[in-house]
């Protein structure tokens, strides 16, 4: 050890006043919940640490003869209940580049989903930014268009005003072919849950 090369004597460091060893989620570093199966040790500040329940580990209803995800426990025959990792999309993103993809649900069955309205975090839109004016300029027609997606979407849907203007996975931009004009953007998840900005778009020959 360096400290005996040095030939100084090692002192333990101090531990800090009100540290407390409290049990956490293995996975997730946060307050473990029923749901959490691996836990580990460590220190906690009351009032300075912040940190509060696990929501990575999540239950989730599967039909058993198909194998899709249900959105409620409707009381059919077949019908499980399993614990998945519900990762955010730019993390599930992260996991796959490293080589360590994570155990995904299942698909939602017949697509219900869309009809789903959840009480979870609605999509908050990174691109466009909230009233800001873009200015399309020759060579550049395309405003991308981005959010950030909560854990277990895999699918949304843009809109300028009233006008579809496409689809993509929560990790990849959508690019937006605008024309000069106030919008009101808006992105709808595949759980129902929306959100909005109002941009302006200019355009200089």
């Amino acid at each position: 050890m360096t400290f005996v090369r040095l030939q100084q004597p090692w002192k333990k460091p101090e531990e800090p006043a009100g540290l407390r060893n409290v049990d956490v989620c293995a996975v997730s570093g946060c307050l473990p919940t029923p749901l959490c199966q691996h836990r580990v040790s460590c220190g906690f500040m009351p009032g300075v640490s912040p940190i509060q329940p696990c929501a990575i580990h999540q239950e989730v209803f599967v039909d058993a003869p198909s194998g899709l995800r249900v959105a409620a426990d409707d009381g059919r025959v077949g019908l499980k209940r399993e614990i998945y990792e519900c990762w955010p999309p730019d993390m599930l993103a992260l996991f796959r580049q490293a080589g360590l993809p994570r155990r995904e649900p299942p698909a939602y069955e017949n697509d219900t989903r869309l009809t789903l309205v959840d009480s979870g975090a609605a999509p908050k839109i990174t691109s466009p930014r909230e009233t800001l004016v873009y200015t399309l300029r020759n060579g550049q027609r395309t405003i991308p268009l981005s959010s950030e997606a909560a854990p277990g979407v895999r699918k949304i849907y843009w809109f300028a005003g009233a006008q579809f203007i496409g689809d993509s996975v929560p990790t990849e931009p959508l690019l937006w072919k605008a024309t000069p004009g106030e919008w009101t953007v808006q992105v709808l998840d595949d759980r129902g849950r929306s959100a909005g900005c109002r941009v302006k778009v200019e355009a200089v020959e």
